[in-house]
Order: structure tokens, then sequence, then C-alpha cells
């Protein structure tokens, strides 16, 4: 059962000018579906249609493409000199913006770009490098494109809406906290693991960024401040809590070694909690990647929240590191106040 294949090698252009290289880059998302405006993501990353007029100077043989799908792609320049097209410095700052742009819609497609991440490791990087404007000299290289079969997304009003938000609330490499930064590089490691028990791992010390900054009872602590701020409702709170504290049990089972039966158990629990008994996967070797989506599922919805706090005057990284955790721990005692938070963190929406 086969689930991508490599088309044929794309010829992909780099322009040089008099005193700087130019490049633009990206990929194309064949899964996503949907008609709408380009949106600007932030850091000169833009989500546009992959119309033909667009596309046709970035990639030939357009009658390959399917119809309304959409693109990443983003722009930077570089001083030239000497091995300036071909060099570490473009390769480096090429990969931070293709990283870049996956975190963004990761945060808002996490177990679609969870799954295919593990199963394809490249099934994005499709496309483009190279400036259009009055070029002096083209170099060429070869990239294999590769068609993936999976699900189609649809790109509705409601995600797009959610997608045009993450230009104002995601800070750039060079102003994002400590702690934030911590749990951002764990939260796109997570994405590149094969086995899922890595996965889980990587996102179970994102919730601890998140929420445990002090050194005793860290689980209770993040099981219980993850369902203040997520749950909007006395069953989504317990469902939020049920489902992180059996990811915790399942953290430690994997890092001390415990039996495959006790894994397994673990694993069932947060499946059940989460989904409930009946969504179970009948076959079991796919469960423990059920249950890594679903930990990615929450971190994702913790870190929107987070960023949204952030923008909204409600840092949830300050420097004190204890003082946002002992804000959201008395939020337990004030519903009004918690209301509040969760309209700044989008969760609940605005009055």
């Amino acid at each position: 059962f086969r689930l991508c294949r490599v088309r044929e090698a794309k010829k992909l252009w780099t322009y040089l000018h008099e005193d700087r290289v130019t490049y633009e880059g990206g990929f194309f998302i064949p899964n996503l579906r949907g008609t709408g405006d380009a949106i600007d993501l932030g850091e000169s990353i833009i989500l546009r249609p992959a119309s033909p007029d667009w596309a046709a100077t970035r990639l030939s043989h357009l009658e390959r493409l399917p119809a309304n799908s959409w693109a990443i792609s983003f722009d930077y320049s570089l001083p030239r000199s000497p091995g300036t097209a071909t060099g570490p410095d473009v390769k480096e700052r090429e990969a931070a913006l293709v990283e870049r742009s996956l975190f963004r819609l990761r945060l808002i497609f996490p177990t679609v770009f969870l799954f295919f991440d593990t199963l394809y490791r490249r099934p994005y990087r499709l496309a483009v490098q190279g400036s259009f404007e009055a070029p002096k000299r083209a170099s060429v290289m070869d990239v294999d494109i590769i068609e993936p079969w999976y699900p189609l997304l649809d790109l509705d009003d409601q995600t797009q809406s959610r997608l045009k938000s993450l230009g104002a609330i995601i800070p750039t490499a060079e102003t994002t906290p400590e702690l934030l930064s911590l749990a951002i590089r764990y939260f796109q490691s997570s994405f590149k693991r094969h086995n899922w028990e890595d996965r889980v791992i990587d996102l179970a010390i994102c919730f601890e960024a998140f929420f445990a900054r002090d050194r005793d009872e860290i689980t209770h602590k993040v099981v219980t401040r993850a369902a203040l701020l997520l749950g909007t409702d006395p069953g989504r709170s317990n469902r939020v809590a049920e489902t992180v504290r059996h990811l915790y049990a399942l953290r430690s089972a994997i890092v001390h070694a415990k039996t495959h039966k006790d894994r397994d158990s673990q694993v069932e629990k947060m499946i059940a909690a989460w989904h409930g008994g009946k969504a179970m996967p009948l076959i079991t070797r796919n469960r423990g990647h059920v249950a890594a989506a679903i930990a990615a599922e929450l971190v994702a919805a913790s870190l929107r929240a987070l960023l949204q706090m952030r923008v909204a005057g409600e840092d949830p990284f300050p420097r004190d590191a204890s003082g946002f955790t002992s804000r959201l721990d008395n939020l337990a005692f004030d519903p009004d106040r918690r209301a509040g938070i969760q309209r700044l963190a989008g969760i609940l929406p605005a009055e």
C-alpha cells in the first residue's frame, strides 16, 4: 500500500543581481483545497492559491497541478559573494523558513501534518528558489517533486480566519522567550520522529514548558492548568484533564522502560479519555500513533492560546516564570476571570 510517489525532477531557478542574491522559496501543499485570497502568515511567509498564472514561473507542466491547490512562498535576500547561490547561508536561511512555515501549518493542522510528516518525511518540499526580477545570471538545480496520495483538507472560511491570525501572534525567532522557544523546538521535533514513543516524549516536554515551572507535583500541576486553560465547561475540562493525565502516565511508562503491556494500557486509556472507548482503533499497532496525534492536538491548542494571550497583553512567558502559572491556578476560584482569560486566548469568542 504505497501512499506517495516521486514525480519527475523540475528545474528551479535562482537569480543573481549586481550586489545581492534574492531568493523565493516555498512548497506546494497538495492536500489543501479551496478558494480564497493570499494569507500573510508573518515573516514574509505567504499562503497563496497556486493559480496557473502564479505557478507558471515556478513550475512547468501545470497540467499536473490540481485545481484550487495552495502553496507556501517566502523570499529573502543575501549579499552577493562567491558561492552565495549555493552556500551554507542560503541553505540555512531556506531551511529555517521552511520550518517556520511548517510550524504555522502544524499549529492549525497538527494531526494530519504529524501523520504525513512521519510517513513521508518530505512531502511538502516541492518548490522554488529564485527571484524573478531583472535577472543577471541564472543557475539551475533539480528537486524531486513528491505527489502524495492522502485525504484532502478543506481550507474553508473558518480555517482561513484562523490562519490569518497567525501572522500577528507568532514572534520572530529573535523575539521568542526562552521557554516558548523550547516548547516550539520540541513541538517541531515531534513531527520528525519515526517512533510514536519519541513523539509522546517531545510533546510532554512542551506541556512542562507551558504549565510546569516549578519542581514538585509536576503531573498534577500540568493536568490542572491545561484543563483550566483549555476546558470551556466541566465536561471538556474533565476530558482535557484525564487525557493529559494519561499522557503523563504514558510518558512515564516509556522513559522508565515499562513493559509493552503497561504502555499499551496507558495508550488505550488516553484514547478512551479523548475520543471515547468506542473510537479505539482495531489495529493495536496503530493506537500509539493515535495517542501521539491526540497529544499534538492538545499541544497545538495550548500553543495557539498562549501565543494569543501574549499578544493580548497577558504574557504567559514572563521573566518570573512562576508568575503566570500562579495566576492560572487562581482561575479555579474565579470563573469570570477564567472566562476573560479564555477570551484573550481565543478559546471563547469575544463578547
